[in-house]
């Protein structure tokens, strides 16, 4: 896993590593670790709006869903706003 990781950190574009990461950071605000959250966001985790995961869930969604106001607000923070109308999942 550490070769596959340290792969794609060398050689992926910025915009892929966005994209990479968003897997993990969904299930970080639905889990309501806020450490690993900002640790993502840190390495380039794209935190904005417009993006479905696990369940037709949006980020915000996934953090509602999760344990805390902390990380609907780090959410909000990172420029999730426009996901605030939006259903929780399609």
């Amino acid at each position: 896993m550490a070769s596959i990781f340290k792969l794609v950190q060398e050689e992926a574009t910025p915009e892929q590593w966005k994209q990479w990461l968003r897997v993990p950071l969904e299930h970080a605000a639905a889990k309501g670790n806020l450490d690993l959250f900002t640790r993502l966001m840190d390495a380039g985790a794209d935190g904005c709006s417009g993006w479905r995961g696990c369940y037709g869930r949006t980020l915000l969604g996934a953090a509602a869903c999760g344990d805390g106001d902390q990380m609907v607000r780090a959410l909000l923070e990172a420029g999730a706003t426009d996901d605030v109308n939006r259903p929780l999942r399609d």
